[in-house]
């Protein structure tokens, strides 16, 4: 539910880890459960190359925990 996505961005923002501060939730409105899944029909290329590039972007940025 939206309203669950905005209580975990403002927990985000009250973070006292600055990765966490500085990330976001992104919903792709068109992209299902396992939408990152290429073997499934729920699938969705567009919203799976966003995300992925914004995971790799916020790793190159952090690091990893």
């Amino acid at each position: 539910p939206v309203e669950t996505v905005e209580q975990m961005r403002e927990a985000l923002k009250k973070s006292t880890s600055k990765a966490a501060r500085e990330s976001d939730l992104v919903v792709y409105p068109d992209a299902g459960h396992g939408f990152n899944a290429d073997y499934r029909p729920s699938y969705n290329k567009e919203a799976a190359t966003d995300g992925w590039n914004r995971l790799q972007a916020w790793f190159k940025k952090y690091g990893a925990a």
